[in-house]
């Protein structure tokens, strides 16, 4: 559980005792996420069925987009190829 800073005399007291709760936390999530040899697959959609755009940042794959599947991304408003940034059509 991370440590509420009002129980805490400094600041420097909180950070000692959040730097010992989180260490453990993102050492358990980088080996069993990342140093278990698996590459992150992301989600697969074609272009009539790519979901809402309006969280900026997510990543997904496009199987039939113009000119052949591709990698998109979303800016908030549109789904674009990471490879020239055009808008998934």
């Amino acid at each position: 559980m991370i440590p509420q800073p009002t129980n805490f005399a400094d600041w420097r007291l909180w950070a000692v005792q959040l730097v010992r709760v989180l260490i453990p936390f993102m050492s358990e999530t980088q080996a069993t996420y990342f140093r278990q040899g698996q590459i992150p697959k992301l989600a697969s959609y074609t272009v009539a069925t790519v979901p809402s755009a309006t969280e900026p940042g997510r990543m997904i794959y496009v199987s039939d987009e113009t000119g052949g599947a591709v990698v998109a991304f979303s800016d908030g408003t549109n789904w674009r190829r990471v490879t020239d940034r055009a808008v998934v059509s």
